[in-house]
């Protein structure tokens, strides 16, 4: 309830402890983003002249919702009450509403950053073990924690707004993925997308930047 006055956050009203009431959104961002599911068809054949995106999205829209996704969570890590983390940035985490705004949803995994005035600086924080593939390195290593994890999480985000396919979606077995990350070995996209358009080269760099190892090297 936090941040009801911006339009890029879903509007809920809670009750208790497991009882919520949000806005009705027209589109799940996954339709558009991950047509297929996120894995590429069987039948499905790369091009070997050009990159194969599997989502219809123009270089213009895919710009767009970067830009709309990244405000979301600007929203959240710029409030003006101290830092607030999603701890789950992933593409299905956003919803277009009737308003036509994209909206970050999905809060339960959220945190507070604590602050401590002392040493004027936020207090980090740890989750425990993690599952899936859609972590950074700081969590599958289960050390302290803060907003660097959803710049993380957003760098896959654009890969799959790229592409159309999720990270590693060459792979299933989520321990190897695990096993990826803390190794810093990043999933593969395309090199041709560089040379593709101004805007998919930028979207690439953006990419590359949010997945640096380091938290502290983030934008």
């Amino acid at each position: 309830n936090l941040l009801q006055s911006s339009p890029r956050i879903v509007s809920l009203y809670s009750h208790c402890a497991g009882t919520v009431v949000t806005e009705a959104a027209v589109q799940d961002l996954s339709d558009v983003v991950v047509p297929f599911g996120g894995y590429k068809p069987e039948e499905e054949e790369f091009d070997n002249d050009d990159v194969d995106p599997l989502n219809n999205l123009t270089v213009s829209e895919k710009l767009n919702i970067a830009l709309e996704m990244a405000e979301a969570i600007a929203d959240m890590h710029g409030y003006s009450g101290g830092i607030l983390v999603h701890d789950d940035i992933q593409i299905p985490q956003f919803m277009r509403g009737k308003d036509g705004v994209l909206k970050l949803v999905d809060f339960n995994r959220a945190e507070v950053m604590l602050y401590d005035p002392e040493n004027e600086e936020y207090c980090k924080y740890v989750n425990g073990p993690v599952f899936g593939n859609y972590r950074s390195p700081e969590e599958v290593n289960v050390e302290p924690l803060d907003e660097q994890i959803d710049v993380f999480s957003y760098g896959n985000n654009l890969h799959s707004l790229l592409t159309g396919l999720w990270v590693y979606y060459y792979e299933d077995d989520d321990k190897v993925m695990q096993d990826y990350i803390m190794n810093g070995e990043l999933p593969w996209i395309d090199p041709r997308y560089r040379l593709r358009s101004f805007g998919e080269a930028f979207l690439v760099r953006l990419m590359e930047i949010c997945w640096f190892y380091y938290p502290h090297e983030r934008p």
